[in-house]
């Protein structure tokens, strides 16, 4: 069985996760804004859980959510556990790729569709004034934005699971990239969070989306994960036939 959980914006809430791990889960996916805010025993919380997680043996991937650059501290635990984060990549789980997207639209640098501010993040950093840079950088407020090269960058990709921070449409504060690029990577599901909403939806090209709620667990179905896989068994053998038949005209 492909038992993979995912769990909501935390916001500091950490023990239904605890609990959750102890009926042995294959991984745990997280969604963003470990903490509350400024809260003083919000990174320490959330080294912990992640951890616990780690030390059960479970696989650990998470994205960053609007609130992870609140605190140095806090952005120390993205840094520390960088290698688990899953913005602009594409990982596997017993078969199954997940991509994730994490952060949220901030206008002054991109609105979600268009050309954004600027044309790369060079040009950015240099008509950034040095007094707004984070250590020689992007400002700290937009580590945790949603940069347009990083959406064009996951649209070469494919993935049968897009996990996002921002919601796409048809929620009501949803953005349609998200479902062009799902659409795109050839993404049968979105999973998202920030709006702390635990309900279920379908896209008008009939993609699923699942919102997960403040720090709420949703499992991906045995089914769905099942559906998903004869999928890319077929979509193989179409192409295994495709590149036989290519080789058959070369003759």
């Amino acid at each position: 069985m492909t038992d993979i959980l995912i769990y909501g914006d935390p916001h500091g809430r950490w023990e239904p996760l605890h609990a959750a791990i102890e009926t042995r889960p294959r991984a745990v996916i997280v969604l963003g804004d470990l903490a509350e805010g400024r809260d003083p025993d919000g990174p320490p919380r959330a080294r912990a859980a992640f951890d616990a997680v780690l030390a059960t043996g479970l696989q650990l991937a998470f994205i960053t959510g609007n609130h992870d650059a609140a605190s140095d501290d806090l952005w120390s635990v993205i840094e520390d556990y960088d290698n688990h984060r899953i913005d602009g990549r594409v990982i596997e789980i017993d078969g199954l790729r997940i991509a994730g997207l994490g952060g949220v639209i901030r206008g002054r640098l991109w609105p979600g569709e268009g050309e954004p501010s600027y044309a790369t993040v060079a040009e950015w950093i240099a008509r950034t004034p040095r007094q707004e840079r984070w250590r020689g950088g992007i400002p700290k407020s937009h580590r945790t934005s949603i940069l347009p090269w990083t959406v064009e960058s996951l649209r070469n990709e494919k993935a049968d699971i897009l996990v996002t921070h921002e919601a796409p449409l048809p929620h009501a504060h949803g953005f349609q990239f998200l479902n062009s690029l799902a659409a795109d990577m050839g993404a049968r599901a979105i999973v998202h969070g920030h709006h702390h909403q635990t309900y279920s939806d379908v896209t008008e090209d009939g993609i699923r989306v699942q919102g997960v709620g403040l720090a709420r667990i949703w499992r991906l179905p045995d089914e769905f994960v099942g559906k998903f896989k004869s999928l890319r068994r077929l979509e193989n053998e179409v192409e295994d036939e495709g590149l036989a038949l290519n080789r058959f005209r070369r003759f």
